[in-house]
């Protein structure tokens, strides 16, 4: 239980992150859309694809970094 908690509170922290510093994550090598980005929290990955025009971030996943990625 105490593992899970952590968790969130790392994710929940690095997506309130973005609110501010929107570009933070770095790009996704498997990904073309160059507005993919990820974020490494832990041993998962947080993929969200950020809209400069609209200022739209959108939080497309939460993956565990072993597993291959398919967007």
């Amino acid at each position: 239980m105490q593992y899970a908690k952590t968790f969130f509170e790392n994710v929940h922290e690095a997506i309130e992150n973005l609110r501010l510093f929107p570009k933070m994550g770095k790009t996704i090598p498997e990904s073309k859309n160059p507005e993919d980005r990820e974020l490494i929290v832990l041993k998962y990955r947080i993929i969200y694809r950020y809209n400069e025009k609209e200022e739209i971030i959108l939080i497309m996943m939460i993956i565990h970094g072993s597993r291959l990625l398919k967007i």
